[in-house]
């Protein structure tokens, strides 16, 4: 059974260094006014990882939603999970830092991939 790891960013502030998995393996799906340029995943000690992505608004119209969804994998490649990442009001030719919050206390998560990116 798949479980939904609920997003919480308000612990957000608690983030510490330190790297813990990458979605560099997958390839990054496309989208014509948005395009991810950097990632990364960062672990607390307490469990909560956050994933951020730095991307820019390559149209030439503010965007007033972005949403950019991951899926979550342990080490045999099933998913165990997803998250996701919200911006607004981006806007044209401008970069911007979105986060998406997950707990892992069990150590699942080795892996992860954007899978979707929407804009409105």
């Amino acid at each position: 059974m798949k479980k939904t790891l609920l997003p919480i960013s308000v612990l957000a502030a608690f983030l510490v260094a330190g790297t813990f998995v990458t979605g560099e393996a997958f390839a990054t799906p496309t989208n014509d006014k948005f395009v991810i340029e950097q990632q990364s995943d960062k672990e607390t000690s307490t469990g909560i990882h956050t994933i951020t992505v730095t991307g820019k608004n390559t149209s030439s119209q503010s965007l007033s939603n972005v949403f950019v969804s991951f899926n979550l994998y342990d080490n045999s490649g099933t998913q165990v999970g997803d998250a996701k990442a919200l911006a607004t009001n981006v806007a044209p030719g401008s970069k911007v830092e979105m986060s998406a919050d997950y707990v892992d206390t069990d150590n699942k998560v080795t892996s992860y991939k954007i899978v979707d990116i929407n804009t409105y």
